[in-house]
């Protein structure tokens, strides 16, 4: 199983834009910070790699998308809203 090149610039593209989509989607002001990352996921019922959202407030909140991040779409955080 292999990783995107983190550094790659589809990577960059795709992740800015999920922060956007975030901030849009859940009311966020600017100076939240939130975090993308993709993580390899073990479990038996679980994809091999999933990608997981954080915003940095107070309380952090973690969104998990199944899926790469090169695949997720505006649509899959709509879902998950």
């Amino acid at each position: 199983m292999n990783f995107k090149n983190p550094l790659d610039p589809q990577n960059s593209q795709i992740t800015k834009a999920i922060k956007a989509w975030t901030t849009e989607l859940y009311k966020l002001s600017d100076e939240v910070v939130i975090t993308v990352a993709e993580i390899k996921c073990c479990g038996e019922d679980c994809p091999h790699i999933e990608t997981v959202i954080t915003i940095w407030e107070v309380k952090p909140k973690f969104i998990r998308v199944q899926k790469p991040l090169v695949y997720i779409r505006k649509h899959d955080l709509i879902n998950l809203c």
